[in-house]
């Protein structure tokens, strides 16, 4: 049972957003994505104190312009092709992977003083970044 055109795009737009060198156009995508939530997790790994959380907030704003310069690559891009959508797949693994690591630092910071408020204060920033990207 095949994926829908319209399931595939959705998945392609799950991996790209959730992604080396690559001469392929859609893994330079991924792997600029991949670099991106890696980066993301160490900033939030090194979070220990309410001081720390202040110099995270700083670097994560730079890191949500990175993502939108990366959305912006992949809008330019053509539709992928059944070939493409399968190297795309092949790379799900270390995507998860860094997805997995933020979601973990997410946790463990929820849990500090001034965590929940860190994080409404990120979820702005981010909120903020994706109204600036065009459609």
């Amino acid at each position: 049972m095949g994926m829908t055109l319209r399931a595939r795009r959705v998945w392609l737009g799950l991996l790209l957003l959730a992604g080396g060198c690559s001469q392929d156009p859609y893994l330079q995508i991924v792997d600029k994505q991949v670099a991106n939530w890696r980066e993301m997790a160490d900033i939030l790994a090194a979070v220990r104190d309410p001081a720390d959380m202040q110099e995270a907030e700083a670097k994560l704003a730079g890191r949500v312009r990175k993502f939108q310069e990366v959305e912006m690559d992949r809008r330019l891009l053509p539709p992928p092709d059944a070939a493409d959508l399968a190297r795309i797949a092949g790379q799900k693994g270390r995507m998860q992977a860094e997805v997995d690591r933020v979601q973990a630092e997410m946790r463990r910071i929820r849990e500090m003083p001034g965590g929940p408020e860190f994080f409404d204060r990120v979820g702005k920033l981010v909120s903020a970044g994706q109204r600036g990207l065009p459609k």
